[in-house]
């Protein structure tokens, strides 16, 4: 059964498409998309806690839990940028702003990170 029958029954083909072409297999991009959701969240959180929004970290983590179905195995998304480290995820951040993702520039708070704990 070619690619096309699978498609018009609602499956996709992952074989001779974009991906494939590109050289990507489908962990290594599911592994891609799952890190670029994670940092989108956990910057937000981040800006919002920067702006006052928050007030401690736990209530962005429970916020996220509960209101965004944010990955409850991550604890939420600053107990997964504490545990990464700021570091770490400023780096990850900036490396996918140079691929194009502006939107994941790392805020300031980021440097500061461990004089706030």
């Amino acid at each position: 059964m070619g690619c096309r029958r699978r498609a018009r029954r609602g499956r996709r083909c992952w074989g001779r498409r974009w991906g494939a072409a590109r050289g990507l297999s489908a962990p290594r991009q599911a592994e891609e998309v799952r890190e670029r959701l994670m940092l989108s969240q956990a910057l937000e959180a981040a800006r919002c806690w920067e702006e006052g929004v928050l007030s401690c970290a736990a209530d962005g983590d429970v916020g996220a839990v509960l209101g965004l179905g944010c990955a409850v195995s991550e604890g939420g998304p600053l107990a997964w940028l504490e545990r990464r480290g700021p570091e770490e995820v400023a780096r990850r951040a900036r490396a996918w702003v140079a691929r194009g993702a502006v939107e994941l520039a790392p805020p300031a708070l980021l440097a500061a990170w461990p004089a706030r704990g």
